[in-house]
Order: C-alpha cells, then structure tokens, then sequence
C-alpha cells in the first residue's frame, strides 16, 4: 500500500525547518518527517472494520500545513497524545473491498466518502460514549486521545485505507465520484453557516475565495439568497467562480478599508502608524483564513453586535489586536469540521445533508475539481497546488483509477 504519512521525528522536524530556509525541496526528501512508502496492508482490526480502496481523493490545506511543517508544536492539539503517526488525506472517495462480520449498514462493492477527522469514541468504540459523540458531534470527541486505535490504517493519500464503519457513509448513485470527493468540504462550509444562519438582509463577508469561502457563498445563497454576500478574492480565476455562485460583491486589491466603509455605510478612521478601523460594517463575517492579519481585520470590519465565524485556522498562529471584541461586544463563534445540524427543525448529519442537496440539484459541485495526479506524482501536485495563482487551482484530487 503506498501511502504519504507524517511520524513525529522531532529531530527531523528541527532539521527540515531549519533547512527549508534554504532548501525548499528538503519536504520531498529523506530527511523531511513525511515519508512515501510502500507499506504492508494491515489486517481489518476488528468486526466493524472495513478496507477501502481510493478512488480520488482532495489536496487539502490542512494537508499541506502538515506536509508544510507549518503547525507549531505548540498549538493544543499537539499536547495530545496519540498523534506519533499521521496518514494525509481525508476528502475521500472510494470503493470498500473488504468488510468485518459485524459490519451493518455497508458491504463490498459500496461507494463510500470518509466523515472522520479525529478519533472519537465511536471509532474506538467507547461505551458509552461522550455528550458530544452521542449528539452526533464526533469532531468535538472528549475521548479522541483516550484509548488506543490501530497503526498503519493509511489515509487518502493512500492506495487504500482501513476505517471503522462509524467513519463511512455510503453514496447514492446519483452522485458521482467528482462530486463525492467534494462531500467533505461541502460539510464543512455547511457547518460554518449554521453555526450562525445569515438573515435576509444581512450583509455578509467571507475573507478568503479558496474552496472553503467559495462554498460557503454558494452554500449561503442556496439557504438565505436574499441575504447580501461580499468575497474577498486573490485571482481573477477565483472571481470568475464566486461571479458564477451569485456574489454581490466581489472585493479584492488595496484600501479594503475604505471599499467595506463605502459598501456598508461605516465610519472609516485613520490613525498613527496606518492604524485603521470601521465603526459599522459587517453583520456577519466568515473568516477562512484565520491568520493573525485577517482575524484583526475581520473585528475591525465588523458591526458592533455582529458575529464573526472563524472557519480557517492557523497553526503557526500569531499576534492580533483583540480589543475590537469588547468595545464593539463582538460575537466570535468558531466552526470545526462537521457532525450533526438542526435544519429547519430536523436533526441531520452534515454529511447527510450535503447529500440531501446534491439529489435535489440545489448543490453545484462542477468544475470546482481543477486538477488531477496520481499519487505517486505528490511531488509535483503539491507544487503545483502552492502556486495557486500561476497554475488556477481551486481543488487538486488524487486519482487512483
């Protein structure tokens, strides 16, 4: 099974920061913590077990902040133990090629997309299990570093993949591959905008035109249309997709200051040092980003009372100023992944409901996969996907077919 992994070697890591400076080719190299090899596919650990066999699989950004190095060792979730090795990949379609006795709902030949993105109790099979696994909310697991899970179980950016039957949710022929792989990340733009739903006449920003933010404005206009929705773009090419999912505004450039004062009626205000800051603006704001820079813009281009959802997140994070949250009395809400939702008085899955759409046509996932690669070709993908401007990228897969 060949497959891409992170093992945390701190020496390695040390070395491979250090030399990056350098050498940026030092990730795709022996000294780097990520490794491609050829692994031996382990045995189904148990009864609810299943084995998957990839069919694509997306080029996350979180992917890439491993691959990258770029998280630092010490942000919280790497006090947890648990984490020695790390497959890559979860925006996964694939075909189960083998399932354990007790397996249910799901059986060879199944088409499946992956809803994991931490251990919880139900892939560990806690029982019982916590508040949050039982409502349904397995991204916010209390036990994912209680217990122990299996090694080696690959990833999407393996051949193929081992996963508890909790983690899997079979896919309807109408839907196809493309669209599959698209779940995941659907469901996480899903989440974010109903963490906090946008009114009809809300003035709404999302900062950051990547397949996140471009979802949750296709997602908003499908939920609230008559919600107004502005969108911070980098490239032409991310424009002509947010044009395509019905932005009212598309913002990009210098002096988004004074664009966003004139755009919502706030008062705009220039101090020392090129210290700028809005008294009115947003209602709701959608940060997938979330750099130290675009969240204290986000505070400063916010409504007083308003609401900002942090969606991005840094793992290097850095400094900003927080005192717009209390002079303004701010509402920061943030959103992680995905689990379960109350839409329009019904308890579903976000994954469920992002189906749900697709089937009725409401979801348009076309074109948003840009670019193909065989695995065996990461090298070049990742690239390619980190030049995102030369080479307009909006959603790189790897392919296994």
């Amino acid at each position: 099974m060949h497959s891409i992994y992170f093992d945390l070697n701190i020496p390695k890591f040390l070395l491979t920061k250090a030399l990056s400076k350098i050498w940026k080719n030092v990730f795709y190299s022996a000294l780097s913590p990520i490794s491609y090899s050829n692994l031996k596919e382990t045995q189904l650990p148990g009864s609810k077990w299943v084995r998957v066999k990839n069919r694509l699989s997306g080029i996350c950004g979180s992917d890439l902040s491993l691959f990258f190095l770029e998280a630092n060792p010490k942000i919280s979730l790497a006090a947890l133990p648990g984490l020695s090795r790390v497959f890559l990949g979860h925006e996964i379609c694939g075909e189960i090629i083998e399932a354990g006795n007790d397996v249910n709902n799901l059986k060879t030949g199944d088409r499946v997309v992956y809803q994991k993105i931490l251990p919880n109790c139900l892939n560990k099979e806690i029982n019982p299990p916590c508040e949050h696994c039982q409502q349904g909310n397995y991204a916010i697991c209390k036990n994912q570093s209680e217990g122990a899970l299996p090694t080696d179980t690959g990833g999407g950016w393996s051949e193929s993949f081992i996963a508890h039957e909790s983690e899997l949710i079979k896919i309807p022929a109408k839907i196809s591959d493309e669209q599959a792989v698209l779940i995941e990340p659907a469901a996480v733009a899903l989440r974010a905008v109903l963490r906090k739903m946008p009114q009809p006449e809300d003035k709404v920003l999302i900062i950051g035109a990547g397949i996140i933010g471009l979802l949750i404005l296709h997602i908003i206009k499908i939920i609230e249309p008559e919600s107004q929705v502005s969108i911070i773009t980098r490239h032409k090419f991310q424009q002509e997709k947010a044009e395509q999912f019905d932005a009212d505004n598309i913002l990009s450039g210098k002096n988004l200051y004074q664009q966003i004062a004139k755009m919502t009626n706030a008062h705009y205000y220039k101090g020392m040092f090129n210290n700028q800051t809005l008294l009115g603006g947003f209602d709701k704001i959608f940060d997938c980003v979330g750099k130290a820079n675009t969240i204290q813009n986000s505070l400063r281009w916010c409504k007083a009372n308003g609401s900002i959802i942090l969606v991005g997140v840094d793992y290097n994070p850095g400094k900003f100023d927080y005192t717009p949250i209390v002079f303004q009395e701010l509402n920061i809400i943030a959103s992680f992944c995905h689990g379960m939702e109350n839409y329009n008085g019904e308890q579903i899955s976000t994954f469920d409901l992002i189906i749900k759409f697709l089937q009725e046509n409401k979801l348009d996932l076309n074109g948003l996969i840009t670019h193909r690669f065989k695995l065996e070709n990461y090298s070049k993908a990742l690239k390619l996907v980190t030049n995102k401007k030369q080479h307009q990228v909006i959603k790189a897969v790897f392919e296994f077919e």
